[in-house]
């Protein structure tokens, strides 16, 4: 899964936060990855007056 997911990142260098949660209910193993990402979203435009 993490490795599926890093796939996906563009740049692993701005991954600030992982977290794996697992949880074990009788024969089932529920697995949750979450990482923490910045991303810019903004764009850079020159503003005319």
């Amino acid at each position: 899964m993490e490795k599926e997911l890093k796939s996906e990142i563009q740049d692993e260098g701005s991954i600030v936060n992982t977290q794996i949660n697992s949880k074990l209910e009788g024969e089932t193993l529920e697995v949750e990855l979450i990482y923490e990402v910045l991303e810019n979203i903004g764009t850079n435009e020159k503003i005319l007056f």
